[in-house]
């Protein structure tokens, strides 16, 4: 399976179906695709490793955003580890709680910025044509549910999954497996969007319709 279009602007819905008449869902990416939130991402990941480590001499905001674009969670803090940027004395079970406590924080202070017009006609057209609609991230749960939840769209999207609803997170198939399992569909009759390396190597090896997103 290929790529089927980049796009460098949110598409209608007529412009997908164009190109997929049989499709039936269509699931979003979350963090830089449905919302931009990947700079978000990198600058609490910035601020959770200076309060972990006390240090400031660590990588920029763009660097971390480079390295770890895409990537969950537990990837980050391994390869944290062994870029020596924390020690092996810090635990993923704090790396994690700091990080999410960071990034919740400052994605309520940036709704307005984060989910722009373009994506919330795109859903609605979505909703009225009554396709499925789901949401597959390798987020963590809790920061999932809460930007979700007060942005109030979380009610769009079953299904919703996160990292840890799976045992093998992206770049692993098993997100988007489990998504068509849910929709009871097949992979062909799935819409996905995707922007980093790690979402559209899982999209595809699922053998979903795979396009890739540039639009934030």
């Amino acid at each position: 399976m290929d790529i089927v279009k980049r796009w460098d602007k949110v598409p209608s819905l007529l412009e997908l179906k164009e190109l997929h008449p049989m499709a039936k869902a269509i699931l979003f990416d979350m963090d830089g695709t449905l919302l931009n939130t990947e700079p978000i991402h990198a600058s609490s990941l910035r601020t959770a490793l200076v309060n972990l480590t006390g240090r400031e001499n660590l990588p920029s905001n763009e660097d971390l955003d480079e390295m770890f674009r895409g990537q969950h969670d537990p990837m980050v803090f391994a390869k944290c580890i062994n870029e020596k940027i924390l020690t092996n004395e810090t635990t993923m079970t704090a790396f994690l709680k700091a990080k999410a406590k960071v990034i919740i924080a400052d994605s309520r202070k940036h709704l307005d910025s984060i989910y722009i017009p373009e994506i919330e006609k795109l859903l609605q057209e979505i909703i009225t044509a009554e396709l499925g609609l789901g949401l597959v991230t390798n987020s963590e749960s809790d920061i999932t549910l809460d930007v979700l939840q007060r942005l109030e769209i979380i009610h769009h999207f079953n299904p919703l999954i996160c990292r840890g609803d799976c045992q093998f997170p992206k770049p692993d198939r098993q997100p988007y497996e489990k998504a068509c399992e849910i929709l009871e569909l097949k992979p062909s009759e799935v819409i996905v969007f995707e922007d980093s390396d790690s979402g559209l190597r899982s999209a595809l090896s699922a053998e979903t319709l795979v396009h890739q997103v540039n639009w934030f």
